[in-house]
């Protein structure tokens, strides 16, 4: 898949949500410049938020256009960049069940924790 804009990741990524692409853009780019702690990796048609929590660890979110065999890509080169940074947890809340499919593929140690949403915390070590 061609390499897409920003802004079109994050449309298709947030077709199914009702999110506005644009609006998201704009707070993504606001914390950015405005909180230390966030920030925003991109690796290939992926883009990964994170939120430093210190110590090591971090909250992570994901907007994806990648095809399954992309993201495995995408998320193991993530997963490189954080253990660089000196990363050694991410947690994110896993809402796509293919998801943990996707981190097997990428030979990532994970632990499943349900978590009071209803949804399910996943804790990723790299």
């Amino acid at each position: 898949m061609a390499k897409m804009s920003t802004q079109d990741i994050l449309a298709k990524s947030l077709a199914r949500s009702g999110q506005d692409p644009k609006k998201v853009h704009a707070a993504m780019a606001h914390l950015v410049q405005t909180n230390p702690k966030f920030r925003v990796m991109r690796s290939g048609n992926t883009l990964f938020s994170y939120y430093n929590l210190g110590d090591g660890k971090a909250d992570v979110a994901m907007d994806t256009a990648a095809t399954p065999q992309e993201l495995v890509k995408d998320v193991k080169e993530f997963a490189k960049a954080m253990k660089v940074a000196k990363f050694h947890t991410g947690r994110f809340q896993m809402t796509n069940p293919q998801i943990e499919r996707v981190l097997k593929m990428a030979g990532l140690q994970y632990k499943l924790q349900p978590s009071p949403s209803g949804q399910t915390a996943v804790v990723v070590e790299v």
